[in-house]
């Protein structure tokens, strides 16, 4: 091996993670605009289109997901501790394959439309995506890390209005239930517990993003 290239291998690649997940970041943050359009959809055919254009873009977050391993296996020394690298790019991949979930399992039921409860939690999951976008765009620059803060405390105040709209649905389903729509009941259950789960998932990555940050201050 050539001494230049050994150099060359040894420097952090600060550019090369910048820029996979900036783009990484993206997009989920698109995905949070098609998620929100698939839930709002009031017919099959367009929720048939909307699953398949989440699926691509999942399908995308995954490739990139691998490409920030492969740099991170390539990269002696990174710009950010290997471990939150680890944490923040899996967590990114587990928000978009959960919210993935919800639009699958909305084609596979046969499903469209839903309560305003539904539309709500769809609406501050795509947020969550916008706000992780900007997080992490924000964590590459000193000038920018300090305000990270903020966004973090948006995310958190954004999942406490999740979990209580997820508890006020679910008893809702159960109290209107009656035996010839318990099926239907439990097919909304699945859809609102995987809709729940990728606004968790979004805290999970900001607190990655916090570890990051209160290293780098």
């Amino acid at each position: 091996m050539k001494l230049n290239t050994v150099f060359q291998w040894l420097l952090p690649r600060n550019e090369r993670f910048q820029t996979l997940f900036r783009e990484d970041a993206s997009n989920l943050a698109q995905a949070g605009t098609v998620f929100l359009s698939l839930v709002s959809t009031g017919d099959h055919e367009s929720l048939r289109e909307k699953s398949r254009e989440l699926k691509d873009l999942e399908h995308r977050g995954d490739e990139i997901t691998r490409r920030i391993f492969e740099a991170l296996n390539t990269t002696f020394l990174t710009p950010i501790d290997r471990e939150d690298i680890r944490d923040l790019a899996s967590g990114i991949d587990s928000v978009l394959d959960d919210m993935e979930m919800v639009g699958s399992l909305m084609v596979q039921l046969n499903v469209v439309g839903g309560s305003e409860e539904l539309l709500q939690m769809s609406e501050i999951l795509a947020s969550c995506t916008k706000e992780i976008e900007k997080l992490v765009s924000a964590i590459w620059s000193p000038q920018t890390i300090a305000e990270t803060e903020g966004g973090l405390v948006r995310i958190s105040e954004l999942e406490n209005q999740a979990d209580a709209l997820f508890s006020l649905v679910i008893t809702k389903l159960f109290r209107s239930a009656v035996a010839a729509d318990a099926i239907e009941v439990m097919k909304w259950k699945e859809i609102y517990q995987a809709l729940e789960d990728s606004v968790d998932r979004s805290k999970e990555v900001a607190h990655a993003i916090g570890n990051i940050a209160s290293k780098n201050a």
